[in-house]
Order: C-alpha cells, then sequence, then structure tokens
C-alpha cells in the first residue's frame, strides 16, 4: 500500500526510478568512481526535493569546476517517429530548457547554479578560502543523459545556442566552457577503458576540436565538415582514444557495484 500512495502514475515510477537509482545509486557510484584525487571535491545534491539552483553533482578539481545536471528522460514516440523538427524543439525546450510550468530544467538549471556561482561560494567548498580566486576558475556546464536519442546531432548545438542568449556574459571566472552534453553509458566507458583520470582534458580537448570543425566548415563547407561539427562527445572519445565497449552493460553495472558473477 506504501508503493501505490507514492506511485500512482507511470510518470510517478519514472520519476522514483531517476532519483532513488538512476541519480543516487548508478550516477553517484560513476561519478565518485572518475574522481577519487585526494583534494577532489566531490558534493551530490541529495535533498527533497531538490533546492533550486543547485547541480546534481559538483565537482572540482583545482581551479577547475564540473557542474553535471542528470536527465534520465525518455524521448516521446511522437518526437522519435513524427521527424518533425517543431517536435522534436519542443520536447527539447520542455526537458532542457524549461518545462510547461516555467521550472528550469537541463541548461536552464545550470545556468542558475552558475549564477549562484558566480556571486559566492558552496558552504562546502569555500575555495576563495583556499586561495583560489574566482577570476582564475574554469566552469565546465555538463547535461549528463540517459535515453542515446538525445545524442541526435545537432541536439547540443541547439541547447548551446540557447545556453549563449541567456547566459551572464559579465561573468567573473577566468572562463565558462560550452556545454556538453555525456551519455551517462559514457562514463561506464571512461572507467574501464582507464581513460577517466583526464577527464577535464578530454572535455577541453572536445571543446577546442567542436570550436575547429566550425571554423573548418565557414572556410570550406565540404559534407565532411559540416558532420564534423556535430560529433558527439562519445564519438571524439572513440575516434581519438582506445575508447572501446570492452564489457557488457550488465558487467560494467555488476563491477560498479561489486557483484561478483559465477565463472563459467
Amino acid at each position: 500500500s506504501g508503493i501505490n500512495e507514492k506511485i500512482k502514475t507511470f510518470r510517478d515510477f519514472l520519476n522514483e526510478k531517476a532519483f532513488n537509482f538512476t541519480e543516487k545509486e548508478f550516477f553517484k557510484s560513476l561519478i565518485s568512481n572518475i574522481f577519487k584525487g585526494k583534494y577532489d571535491v566531490v558534493k551530490f545534491d541529495d535533498s527533497i526535493p531538490k533546492k533550486d539552483g543547485d547541480p546534481d553533482c559538483y565537482v572540482r578539481i583545482g581551479k577547475y569546476i564540473f557542474l553535471f545536471e542528470l536527465k534520465d528522460n525518455l524521448m516521446p514516440s511522437k518526437a522519435i517517429e513524427g521527424q518533425s523538427y517543431d517536435e522534436l524543439t519542443k520536447d527539447y525546450k520542455k526537458k532542457l530548457v524549461r518545462n510547461e510550468k516555467g521550472k528550469a530544467e537541463g541548461i536552464g538549471q545550470l545556468l542558475k547554479t552558475i549564477e549562484s556561482l558566480n556571486q559566492k561560494c558552496y558552504d562546502f567548498d569555500l575555495f576563495e578560502k583556499k586561495g583560489l580566486k574566482r577570476k582564475n576558475m574554469v566552469v565546465f556546464p555538463i547535461i549528463v543523459y540517459t535515453d542515446r536519442n538525445y545524442s541526435l546531432p545537432g541536439l547540443q548545438n541547439f541547447l548551446r545556442q540557447k545556453f549563449n542568449t541567456r547566459k551572464n556574459k559579465n561573468h567573473n571566472f577566468s572562463k565558462l566552457e560550452e556545454t556538453i552534453m555525456i551519455d551517462l553509458e559514457t562514463f561506464f566507458d571512461l572507467i574501464h577503458s582507464k581513460l577517466s583520470h583526464n577527464f577535464k582534458d578530454y572535455c577541453t580537448n572536445y571543446n577546442k576540436k567542436i570550436k575547429d570543425s566550425d571554423k573548418d566548415f565557414l572556410r570550406n563547407k565540404s559534407m565532411e565538415n559540416f558532420h564534423k561539427r556535430f560529433d558527439s562527445f562519445e564519438q571524439y572519445m572513440t575516434k581519438n582514444f582506445n575508447f572501446s565497449k570492452q564489457i557488457t552493460p550488465f558487467e560494467q553495472m555488476c563491477s560498479l557495484f561489486n557483484i561478483e558473477l559465477p565463472k563459467e
């Protein structure tokens, strides 16, 4: 009866799964496995309800701050099968910018976080008291998604445009990096390909690669240059590093939660 009171609709079920499993266990375990340096600051937002303006996860490595917003959403079949630009952008805006009730989502939530951080540090990481100046900090806004349909070419560019038109251009940071969209499964692959220790460099170089691809396309409007502008973070990793799925997703999950599989 307790479950029935809490989960009355399929949407309730998805929301419960998103917080209690995907975010609270799955995402948390992955990020904790990647950022485990002695001086890394890692903080997850476990509060219910979530405080407005707080990211799902905050990570700081020296002067580099990573703000993660997890979106455990399914793209509606109407948007997938209809092949309509209007339907797709309607879903993007609702899930990743601002929902139908006017609540900030995705990049909207990240923008709130950045604006708050632009004014003051979080209590759990008073980096200014540690000798770090805000004017030297570099911030990476990152959206983590679970539905592969959100890796469609052009979506990241669409969100970057929305983000850049809304951001405070007079921020106090050294640099506010471009928004990066990363598939949750990519964090598995980073760990098991033993590549997770250079996450900051991958993000920096990926953004540079996309920027250079834009310039290449302006100089030479070839189809090849056009497609390079829309490479996902995972495509970049696959092309440039030994980044392959060495074990199945089920084996990855068992490894992450220290579940021992029976030997054949």
